[in-house]
């Protein structure tokens, strides 16, 4: 990362605009622009202010090597003062973007033992933080984190199958499988994204299964095409020296700039992982090998701890008897290769179902993580077996399940009690498409308007290929990519269906103007009040003066008879008060910008933006 990128990216993690940055310097908004653009760069004696306004060291501006790390500013101690300039205090504790405090020791030790199978606590939910911060984006109803108190009844969304699944499927030579391998079209992980730079869908899969990688790409989404890059059609990557390509996790990483953004994880049998990065995602050069973890591991980005992650297969007892995931954090994905320091991290519990059929225990068989709005979302992959012994047997796949999670932490997850899949498979219909293994790509989801679009894995499996060898094992053959499509921000809902519901929220401090919500309240209404950090209503916000909410919108700028806007308000503590009857509340957000956009994650992409923050 360079100085401007250091400059620009620390700026925003403590919320603070040009405008402000250039007042506490006495400089010009132009001057920073024009450090952040990396046009110029700011001169020696101003740098020990400059890192003290972004809580930083000198040493980590021009190098970014130093082991400072930026602290957010707390709300809470700037609320006090409309005055003061929204800049970081150094000596307040370490918190998050959303103001949870960090632990010294970050990831934390001490996941419970495997023979303990409750679920996990999440600290943050038990102690939530006095005052929150709400300034990066969406802010979700996926918990209770926001919520004071409510007689909304919160309910949790499944996606729609897209009517034409499988949407890509073995075509190619490569595709239905060469030298006795199995068919398979689709992400392994692997990953689909959207590229704003050229405005195509991006898809990298495993082509025939444990053979190569390869690329195909879209312009709307659902046709996608081949390139053919003249030695063997569409492959990227080919399997070299006898091995074969198990898991491969893609991470386009737009989030700041570099000149190679694209980013992979690729674990052969027998070589195990190794690290490959790109220009274009298309021609990869290997960085380094990984150190020991299993082969349904993958790579991710945080955002909003500006660290790679890798999410780690770990079994627990002899190998597959009890899969769960370990954690490793650092600066760059080379950094922490040598996975050294990893933790234990996640794994099924009590209220995972058990198959009625099969009756094994369920276990963690993959993690793919993606930063959206304000959230981690975690696409938990579920196995309920049976184990290989069975598919290899009877060549039908085995039965995995996607159930979704999201962390505020960057570490712990809350899943909902009620554990309802995402996505399950049809095990009952031995011609379905999808009948068994199923599998989030490593980017999860795409924007596309008012919609979250999910590309996934599916197995038909093939009862003709019993007793072969793993890569012609008909449990694996005839995998395919499907698409799901959920509304944006649709994970849940807060609703209130035949009666007046009112929810609260605790205290919130926020940075903006603009107050937006996404909710469908086209039989009802919502409204929404502005209270004091006691809880009071502040005059003229009032809910008797918020014009009604009457229709369905994923962004809809709630007014007041007699304020247009929240600017007098922007750098406060307040609280909101949401009442609504017959609808459903999805999300809220202050904004600055009348356009609503969040500053939050958008998370493989959204469709007509180049980055993946909302600006």
């Amino acid at each position: 990362m360079s100085l401007s990128e250091r400059i620009k990216s620390l700026r925003r993690s403590i919320h603070m605009t040009q405008t402000q940055l250039a007042e506490a310097l006495n400089i010009s908004e132009q001057a920073v622009s024009r450090w952040e653009t990396a046009q110029s760069a700011p001169d020696i004696s101003i740098l020990p202010e400059l890192a003290r306004l972004l809580g930083t060291s000198t040493d980590y501006l021009l190098t970014g090597k130093d082991n400072v790390r930026y602290v957010t500013v707390t709300p809470y101690d700037l609320c006090h003062d409309r005055n003061l300039s929204v800049r970081p205090k150094v000596d307040l504790p370490r918190t998050g973007y959303n103001n949870i405090e960090v632990p010294k020791t970050f990831p934390p030790r001490g996941m419970q033992k495997i023979e303990n199978y409750e679920p996990l606590p999440v600290p943050y939910l038990r102690r939530p933080p006095k005052v929150i911060d709400i300034s990066i984006g969406r802010q979700l109803f996926v918990d209770d984190f926001l919520i004071e108190k409510s007689t909304f009844i919160r309910q949790y969304h499944t996606p729609r199958r897209y009517p034409g699944n499988p949407i890509f499927f073995p075509e190619t030579e490569l595709e239905l499988g060469r030298n006795g391998h199995v068919a398979m079209a689709a992400p392994f992980s692997d990953g689909v994204w959207y590229d704003g730079t050229d405005g195509k869908f991006k898809m990298w899969y495993q082509a025939g299964w444990f053979d190569g990688t390869a690329y195909a790409e879209s312009d709307d989404g659902i046709h996608f095409v081949r390139p053919d890059f003249g030695i063997d059609g569409n492959r990227v990557i080919p399997v070299t020296n006898g091995e074969m390509r198990d898991s491969c996790a893609v991470v386009l990483n737009r989030y700041y700039e570099e000149d190679r953004p694209y980013k992979m994880f690729l674990y052969n049998r027998p070589g195990g992982g190794e690290i490959l990065d790109s220009a274009d995602g298309i021609a990869w050069e290997k960085r380094t090998n990984t150190g020991d973890l299993g082969d349904r591991s993958t790579i991710y980005y945080n955002p909003f701890r500006k660290k790679w992650v890798y999410s780690m297969r770990t079994d627990f007892g002899a190998a597959g008897s009890f899969r769960a995931r370990s954690y490793m954090e650092a600066d760059t994905l080379e950094d922490g290769a040598s996975l050294n320091d990893h933790v234990y991290w996640t794994r099924a519990d009590r209220l995972d179902p058990v198959h009625p059929e099969i009756g094994d225990r369920p276990t963690l068989y993959n993690l793919d993580c993606i930063a959206y709005e304000s959230v981690l979302l975690g696409a938990f992959d579920l196995f309920l077996g049976p184990e290989n012994n069975f598919g290899n047997a009877t060549g039908i796949p085995k039965h995995t399940e996607l159930h979704l999670g999201w962390s505020r932490d960057g570490f712990h997850f809350h899943r909902p009690e009620v554990r309802t899949p995402f996505l399950a498979p049809n095990r009952a219909d031995p011609e379905s498409w999808e009948r068994g293994y199923i599998h989030s790509n490593n980017g999860i989801c795409i924007i596309n308007g008012d919609e979250l679009w999910f590309y996934y894995t599916a197995f038909k499996g093939d009862t003709t290929r019993i007793h072969r060898p793993t890569q012609e094992d008909g449990m694996y053959a005839n995998a395919s990519t499907g698409l799901a499509i959920l509304r944006r921000d649709g994970f849940a809902s807060l609703n209130a269906m035949g009666y007046r519901a009112s929810m609260t929220t605790r205290a919130l401090w926020f940075h903006g103007e603009y107050l937006f919500v996404n909710a469908d309240f086209r039989s009802g209404g919502l409204r929404a009040a502005i209270l004091d950090e006691d809880g009071k209503q502040i005059p003229g916000y009032e809910l008797e003066n918020c014009v009604t909410m009457s229709e369905n919108s994923t962004k809809y700028r709630l007014t007041w008879r007699d304020h247009a806007t929240l600017s007098e308000l922007s750098d406060t503590v307040i609280r909101l008060q949401f009442e609504g009857v017959n609808g459903q509340l999805y999300s809220f957000w202050i904004s600055d910008h009348e356009d609503g956009r969040s500053h939050g994650c958008l998370a493989a992409g959204e469709v007509g933006k180049k980055g993946l923050w909302d600006e």
